[in-house]
This record gives structure tokens, sequence and C-alpha cells, in this order.
């Protein structure tokens, strides 16, 4: 492996939570030959990172992570344990790699502007400048629900509600049942469970999934009815869910088309927490997970999904896994939904800015099926002969993607009549890729936009389209409002766009994958990959 791949391997095993206070992190030649009592080499590379600015850490000086020597990652401070094969990195590698870089970042106490009580009264950092105030350590205890000062001080662990939607239809703008699993420290207490009277119609698969039925919930409380009580444990408690920013932005979209304010809500994502700390397994479902670690589920069943999903947080509690490093914040303000208070039986209500079309609602229909069919790791032979008979009895869908891809997938797996096993493993990869094409990206590598033409797509965490933009075009670039054949670079931003169509992408990702599937060279790129691509070259953002 060369120096280049190498770093980028490095990279990729630092937790998010370690990159996000990075002002950057870089490979530097040594000059000279390096010596010490395990390596003696005339080539040496330091990989090199410093933090950004803040309250807490004025001037970060640059720092040597570990060098990387004849092919070989070495930590110095670790003696012979420090050596690493890049080709066979053992699997507590990551835990090696951030147990180095703890040593890099400040304390975890709090920061130095003095006013902990002051934040600790309001739940929330005070400091002006939301800029320096990311140095402040005590921020990480604040948004970790830990208080240590003030009217709210508390010494015991923080407490968790795990949560659990379930969804009448496609549509995922409303809420037929919610389930929520409290756990404090490492016991699960208890789980309240309800059905919800959405005041939509429920479609045929969502209620085959869900087992939830337009009877079921005729006498059930509506959404604002069991809202305060909902809102009571979120601002007390740590949402968790499994693929919590599906739950968090229906519960958001819910909400907000009941015109109900929703706060800020700080939330840990099981799903994140196993890719980190189970990297060799092929799936991390909720299903798979628990099948392994033999948990037990009703699928899709709002109380069992979320006890189950709290099982799963209790066992990396009880594993000593910082779960708390993983919290986030998501602010749902920016999701735009019809907000209507209607009377009438069954209330138009629309989740985009503008409606639907019939043929996307019956891509998303089929969109739903195909998660369905994967989110057991694997697909099976009945499987794809019932998805080709939901496919073939829909051939007004022909047009739209990605009905042909899909049909053409199958069609070319059966074309001898048998399904080998290699057959449906690559069917399963097309089908997870086609869900969500954002996940299974290559990262980028080449930072260097001059003369390129793009395009963007998404909400950015950068800034405004507007900002990005200015941004691209003094990097060289030229920006184009469309996705067209002679299009470089789609760059998709970290925030999913409200008028997507389909949830994970819309029209300007359909595009660009419909051209690469032609054979244009288009590449898709996130705005994540994008901004670590310039770190590394330094590029001042």
């Amino acid at each position: 492996m060369t120096n280049d791949e190498i770093f980028d391997l490095l990279v990729l095993n630092i937790p998010k939570n370690f990159l996000e206070p990075l002002q950057y992190i870089k490979t530097v030649d040594l000059k000279g030959s390096y010596s010490d009592s395990i390596f003696h080499s005339s080539k040496c590379t330091n990989v090199n990172l410093s933090l950004k600015v803040s309250a807490y850490y004025l001037n970060p000086a640059e720092a040597t992570l570990c060098k990387l020597i004849d092919g070989k990652i070495y930590f110095p401070s670790l003696g012979e344990k420090g050596v690493f094969d890049p080709n066979s990195l053992p699997t507590d590698f990551q835990t090696v790699l951030v147990s180095q870089l703890q040593t890099l970042f400040p304390s975890d106490t709090f920061g130095c502007c003095s006013s902990y009580v002051e934040c600790s009264d309001n739940r929330e950092c005070v400091h002006p400048n939301p800029y320096y105030a990311s140095g402040c350590m005590y921020k990480k205890n604040l948004d970790a629900g830990r208080i240590f000062y003030g009217v709210n001080k508390i010494s015991e662990r923080i407490e968790y509600a795990v949560v659990d939607l379930e969804t009448p239809n496609q549509n995922n703008d409303r809420i037929s049942a919610i389930s929520i699993t409290l756990v404090h420290g490492s016991a699960i207490l208890e789980t309240k469970s309800n059905l919800v009277n959405p005041e939509v119609p429920f479609s045929p698969h969502n209620s085959s999934l869900t087992g939830i039925t337009q009877s079921m919930v005729h006498n059930a409380p509506t959404f604002p009815q069991i809202w305060d009580s909902i809102k009571t444990n979120l601002q007390q408690h740590i949402f968790v869910a499994h693929n919590a920013t599906f739950d968090l932005t229906v519960l958001f979209k819910c909400s907000h088309g009941y015109c109900l304010d929703v706060p800020p809500i700080r939330y840990i994502d099981t799903l994140e927490v196993a890719r980190n700390v189970f990297p060799d397994l092929s799936h991390h479902g909720l299903k798979p997970l628990c099948d392994a670690l033999d948990i037990p589920l009703e699928h899709h069943h709002a109380e069992s999904d979320s006890r189950a999903c709290a099982s799963l947080l209790t066992y990396f509690l009880n594993k000593g896994v910082k779960v708390d490093s993983y919290i986030h914040t998501f602010d749902g303000s920016n999701i735009s939904v019809s907000c209507e208070k209607s009377s009438c039986d069954w209330p138009a209500h629309t989740t985009h800015a503008k409606k639907l079309s019939v043929n996307t609602q019956q891509i998303n229909a089929l969109l739903s099926i195909l998660e369905s069919v994967c989110e057991d790791g694997q697909v099976t032979e009945d499987e794809v002969d019932q998805l080709l008979a939901w496919i073939e009895a829909h051939p007004e869908l022909s047009k739209e993607f990605p009905y042909a891809v899909i049909h053409a997938s199958i069609q070319e797996a059966l074309q001898d009549g048998i399904l080998e096993r290699h057959e449906l493993q690559q069917l399963f990869k097309n089908f997870l890729f086609l869900l969500d094409p954002l996940s299974y990206t290559p990262t980028c590598k080449d930072a260097d936009l001059t003369g390129k033409l793009v395009c963007l797509s998404g909400d950015f965490d950068f800034g405004t389209k507007e900002e990005i933009t200015a941004f691209l075009e003094k990097m060289g670039a030229t920006v184009h409002p469309s996705v067209v054949a002679k299009l470089d670079y789609l760059i998709v931003g970290n925030c999913a766009s409200t008028e997507w169509s389909s949830g994970k992408y819309g029209n300007k990702i359909k595009k660009a994958i419909q051209l690469q599937l032609k054979g244009r060279p288009v590449q898709i790129i996130r705005e994540s990959d994008l901004m670590d691509a310039l770190k590394k070259c330094s590029v001042s953002l």
C-alpha cells in the first residue's frame, strides 16, 4: 500500500467525534532519515494533526499522531506493540488509534470561559460565539446530559429514551404507533407504547409490515393528544433509536404537520455505534444485530423494536462503549410540511413542498418494498419472485428510476432460470445501492476543482448554496444549476433536502446515477468527503 492509501485507511478508522474538532490532518515527509530502537529507515512520513482554534485551545500546535515507515503504521509511544501492518489490521486497531488521539486533545472537564454555572442553569452553552464555544469540553457534558453545577446539578448517569415509530404509509409524515423504553445507567426500566390515529389512510404494504390497520386506530388518540408526554420524555432524556434520523425526521414532520413546536433533540444512533463496535459485520440493521446477539425481536412492531434497541444500547454500555461520544443534536426546524388541522376524515396532507405525482408515490412504494426485502441482510428466491411480480404488475413505471434498473438486474440474474448464491448476493448489493446510493459512493480523493463543472444537491453543513457556490467558484469550479451530460461532479450536502422525492435522494442524484449507468464520468461526492479532501491538501475552509 502507498502512503496515501495508508493515510486514507487511518482517517477511515478515526471516529467522527474526533474528526470534528480537527483543523486539519495531513502527511509530512521527514527530510532526514528516522532511527529509533525499532526502525532504522531513510524514509519516514509523519501523520500530523491540529485542532481548530477555540476558547479552550487558543494556539493548537501541530502534533504527530503516528508515523508511516516501510509500509507500516508506527506509534512510537507504544514501542513494539505500536507497529501495525495496514494490510492486516487487528480488530482492536481503532481502540489503539483512539487512545493515541485522546492524548492530543484537551481534558473533558470544562473549558476556561468560567461560565459553566450559568451554562448548567440554562442546560446549554451560553458563549456568544459558537465557533469559540466549540472548544469547551464542558459543553460536551451539557450535550451528553451531564450537569455538575447550578440548579440542575445531577450526579447520576444520564437516562435514555429508546424510541421506535411506525408509520401508516410511505409518506412517513404521520405516526401510527410509538414506543418509548426508558434506560437508566445500563438497566432497562419500562416501556410505554401507544397506538396513534394518524388521521390519514393506511397503505396495504405498511399494514402488512406493522400489523396495524385502519380499524385498530379508530379510537386511538391523535398525535397532538399524546404530544405533551412525548415532549417531556424527549426533554428529560437522550433520544436513542436504530437509524435515528429516520425516526427523528418522521417525528418532526408529524409535529410540524400539526403545527407543534419541537425543540432540537439530543440523540444517539445505535446504528452508528454498531458500525464502529462491529466493523467486521457485513450488515448492521436491527434484525441482523439482534440475531447475532440473541436479542428477542418481533421486527416492525414498535414495542418490540424499542425494547430490542434498548437491549442493544445496554449491551454497548455493559461492554464499556462510551456511547455519550456518539451524541448529536437534531434540529428539524428546516423540515417543511403543510400545517393542517382539517376536520374531514382524511385531510390532504403533503410531505414535501410540492405534491408528489402518482408515479413518484408508486416508486416510493417500490423502494419501501425493496427496503423490506433487504432488512434481514439477504435476498431470497421467494423475495425476488415477489418483487418481480410487483414490477411486472406496474409497467406504467418503466420510465421511472430505479424501476428499469431493478427490472434489468433481476432479468439478468434469471437468464439461465436459476438464481445462484452469488447472483442473490449481487442483487442484494444492487438493491442496497439503489436504496441509499450516497452510502455506497466512493470516497473523494481529488480536491482539485480547477476547470470542473459541478452541481449542488441537498442542504449543506458548510453554508447556504449561495455560499457553497461562491466557495467552489473561488476554487476554480463552474457551478451548473442542473445535472448535464458534461458534469464532472454532483456534490451532495450532508443534510437531506426536504424536497427530495424519495427521501434518501432526489432527481439530481437519480439523473447522475443514470448518467453513470450510461458510462458517463460524472462523480457523486458527499460534502463531508470533499471537505476532508480539501483539508488533506491544507486548503483553508
